[in-house]
């Protein structure tokens, strides 16, 4: 968690849970790809000096948005 967001989170007094649902809190960038793809650019990525990894999925639901 960057320093930054950290003070906010601990001069707010926000617990943990909500600084997740308000806040980046250090993910950095996000990529949607193709599934069939995911393993090559993740490789690509890492062999490439940046730190990647898969953080989700996305699936078709009923209408209605729901974080896990």
């Amino acid at each position: 968690i960057p320093d930054s967001i950290r003070f906010i989170v601990e001069q707010g007094g926000l617990s943990e849970e909500e600084s997740y649902k308000v806040f980046n809190m250090g993910i950095g960038m996000a990529l949607v790809v193709d599934p069939k793809k995911k393993d090559d650019i993740k490789d690509y990525l890492c062999n490439n000096s940046y730190k990647a990894m898969e953080i989700g999925v996305i699936e078709k639901g009923s209408g209605e948005a729901k974080l896990i």
